[in-house]
């Protein structure tokens, strides 16, 4: 994670929560909508570059 990151959630109040390395199970809602999302979207479509697939979403 970025110090800029860190920096900007700090600044914003925002706390930062890490889930153990190798447990997807602690994050399960988020893991399973990010395999559905790259599943039917992202890898169904041909983006020309990181900010079509962006303003696509």
């Amino acid at each position: 994670m970025s110090k800029e990151y860190r920096k900007f959630c700090a600044k914003k109040g925002i706390s930062i929560s890490y889930s153990r390395k190798g447990n997807p199970y602690d994050n399960a809602c988020i893991e399973s909508f990010h395999a559905t999302l790259k599943k039917e979207y992202v890898h169904n479509e041909n983006f020309e570059n990181l900010e079509s697939l962006r303003s696509g979403m």
